[in-house]
């Protein structure tokens, strides 16, 4: 792991770095979500109210429901313009990286780009994920964080930056948030967590709009695939697991669209005395997966030994190559194992 200077040294170092004008080009991690797209544009929007040359890139598409956040912000996909990003690399001044502890969670074209370019720019890390790679000039990590938005605000508070926000971007923020804790219900959730909302909320964050904007504007076509997904509903370790699933061929014939299918593993965690949610996506050849656990029974560990994944203690992700009820045996195999 990186040496990681004390938070109060990092802003300093930033607050006077930030004293000249910079351009700055912010990406995220590949498929982003609330929490990438919310801290991106937090940071993008103080930076550029500061005088700063700031744009967003974001490695592939982002679901329709988190479009509207970006409307005032400059910002592209590397996938659909891969000459723009070259561009805007090789000109930027600092690459800040938000929600990711790797590079390879940027994306093959994010990463070919750099990997391409003579001189590297100046990077910085804003992240909460476990175990943050040495890629970065900066880093700032906070495990014990509820999202990197939350690391953001308390960035911006701390430099009194804050008042720069619009409330879009206030929005934004509070987006970012409330997905990350699942609203406010994960252990993540502090009283930390809640001054930060409270802050937001004085800078224009409206927390109706934003939940209306993210959970009611769904296609039909979603409870579509959340009942195909449940009619797989799987009880595993007497009643504390739940697994469910979806089928290529089901996202086929229902007509998937990107976001569909966010939140789905939530679910699971509704149902009385279940500890751990699992929810698999068929993807070509592979199942994407997503875990969500209560309380101690940490599934970050269990991704990292199973599904080449990780993440957080009580959220994570990984991936898995073979028949997804082999998967779901492998899963209540370990549970029995680390009891």
């Amino acid at each position: 792991m990186p040496y990681i200077r004390p938070m109060h040294e990092q802003y300093l170092l930033i607050s006077d770095y930030f004293k000249t004008q910079r351009r700055v080009l912010i990406t995220t991690h590949f498929n982003p979500d609330g929490d990438a797209i919310g801290s991106s544009i937090g940071l993008a929007c103080a930076l550029r109210s500061l005088g700063h040359s700031v744009k967003i890139v974001l490695p592939n598409a982002v679901s329709s429901n988190l479009q509207y956040f970006l409307a005032e912000e400059s910002w592209f996909i590397a996938e659909e313009n891969q000459e723009e990003l070259y561009e805007e690399l090789k000109n930027a001044e600092v690459l800040a990286t938000l929600d990711f502890n790797h590079l390879s969670r940027s994306g093959e074209i994010i990463q070919k780009a750099l990997s391409s370019l003579e001189e590297m720019p100046f990077i910085w890390m804003i992240d909460h994920h476990m175990e943050p790679s040495n890629y970065a000039k900066w880093t700032l990590s906070d495990t014990k964080k509820s999202s990197t938005c939350e690391m953001v605000w308390d960035l911006l508070s701390a430099l009194k930056w804050e008042s720069h926000l619009s409330p879009l971007a206030a929005n934004a923020l509070y987006a970012g948030i409330m997905t990350d804790t699942g609203s406010f219900r994960f252990p993540s959730t502090s009283a930390q967590t809640h001054r930060a909302v409270a802050g937001l909320i004085d800078c224009g964050a409206e927390p109706h709009t934003v939940h209306e904007g993210i959970f009611d504007q769904n296609r039909i076509e979603r409870l579509h695939l959340l009942s195909a997904s449940l009619s797989h509903l799987t009880i595993l370790n007497s009643g504390e697991t739940l697994a469910f699933y979806l089928t290529l061929e089901e996202q086929q014939r229902i007509g998937l669209a990107k976001g569909d299918t966010e939140g789905f593993v939530n679910y699971g965690l509704s149902v009385t005395g279940v500890q751990l949610s699992v929810f698999f996506i068929e993807a070509e050849n592979f199942w994407k997966l997503s875990l969500r656990s209560k309380e101690n029974l940490d599934v970050n560990l269990m991704a990292r030994a199973l599904f080449q994944g990780g993440g957080h203690k009580n959220a994570a992700g990984g991936r898995y190559e073979g028949d997804v009820l082999n998967a779901m045996a492998s899963i209540e195999k370990y549970i029995h194992e680390n009891a």
